[in-house]
Formats: structure tokens, sequence, C-alpha cells
């Protein structure tokens, strides 16, 4: 299985009668991501508010949370692993495992990478693991 690149939001525009997506420079500015390369692309539903604000070059270099922070998030929708996927300060991405779209969770920063983080729901707090199917 491939490697989750990049993570972000777009508007789909239409040029000469194709669809056109564009990427975003700082996807292409963190090195992962060739311009000449040909890439798989999947497409989530629309978002349902404006995009978070990106942040302003200069303080891109450093993460918006750190290990052991604690936060309250929601879940915008689900990663290629199942992972839930909350947007934090900036836009910046948070995987966490055992959640649905919609969930509102206390989650705790387990690791901390310069496009994302990982975190765990505090104990406590319902996930759709914890909804009884009838």
């Amino acid at each position: 299985m491939n490697d989750l690149l990049a993570v972000f939001s777009a508007e789909i525009e239409r040029k000469n009668g194709d669809y056109v997506i564009s990427i975003p420079d700082r996807e292409l500015e963190v090195g992962d991501l060739d311009p000449d390369a040909v890439y798989r692309f999947g497409v989530l539903g629309p978002v349902d508010s404006e995009p978070t604000p990106r942040k302003t070059e200069s303080s891109r270099s450093t993460p918006p949370v750190d290990e052991g922070d604690v936060l309250e998030v929601e879940i915008d929708s689900k990663g290629e692993e199942g992972d839930g996927i909350a947007y934090v300060e900036g836009g910046y991405v948070v995987f966490v495992p055992n959640t649905a779209i919609g969930d509102v969770v206390n989650v705790e920063v387990v690791s901390v990478g310069p496009r994302f983080a990982r975190a765990e729901p505090v104990a406590g707090t319902p996930s759709d693991s914890d909804i009884e199917t009838v």
C-alpha cells in the first residue's frame, strides 16, 4: 500500500472543458511530491463550511500542536486506513482512530509531524465504537 502523501481541500474548477484541482504550493514545498510525477487522487464529499484559513508561509515550519496536548476536535472525514480526520489551527490535519464523521471528541496528541499529527481519544469520550446498533 502506498503512503498518504498529502491531505488538503481544494475547489474543482472547469478549464477548457476539463475539471482541474490545483495542488497548493505548500504540498510541493515539503518535498514529498514531484510536479512531474503521476499520482492517484480520491475525492471526498464537499466541505460544509468555508475552509479553515491556512497559516502564513513564515509560520508553517512549526506544527500548531505538541505531543501531549489535549484538544476537542470534530471529525470531518475518514482517512484511507479508516482513521477520523480533524482539522485544527491553519488546516493542520489530526488523525484519530475509532471515530466517526461528525464525532466531537477530546483527544490527546501522541505524535506530531510537519504536516499532520496522530491523536487518541481521551478515555470517557464517546465515539462510534460506543454507539450501540439496534
